[in-house]
């Protein structure tokens, strides 16, 4: 085994501005911006929300997203030709195995045995079967 020396680097210089143009002004360093929306905002301090404002900032960019809701799902045999999926129907809550054949992979919609209505979106070929059990998770 061979044993190199590490060589320690010099600290870099600071980069002197050179002004090319004798008659043209030298850049200010702490030159503030020239647009409207600056100007007016100049002087004034970021406020804090209050938590109404805060909710209702989030209900508007979250119309049709629900924050208490979430799906479960366990991905078994991701590494196989054919995978299944653990997980919850998005609507009636049914626990379902659904077997995916992988490749080549497109956007699908599984749809639920229970309720009829799209259980979950998945990335995979085509689904095989779609089978309701009761759910791990409650």
């Amino acid at each position: 085994m061979e044993i190199r020396e590490i060589k320690k680097l010099k600290p870099l210089k600071p980069i002197q501005e050179t002004n090319l143009d004798s008659t043209a002004n030298p850049p200010t360093v702490n030159a503030k911006p020239t647009s409207l929306t600056s100007s007016v905002n100049e002087d004034k301090k970021p406020r804090r929300l209050s938590e109404e404002e805060k909710q209702q900032r989030l209900s508007e960019d979250n119309k049709d997203y629900k924050q208490d809701k979430f799906q479960h799902i366990k991905i078994i045999d991701c590494d196989q030709p054919v995978s299944r999926v653990i997980c919850e129907c998005w609507h009636c809550l049914q626990g379902l195995l659904i077997q995916v054949e992988a490749l080549p992979p497109q956007y699908l919609e599984a749809e639920c045995p229970t309720c009829g209505k799209c259980a979950i979106r998945l990335q995979g070929n085509q689904v095989i079967s779609t089978t309701p059990i009761p759910s791990p998770w409650g």
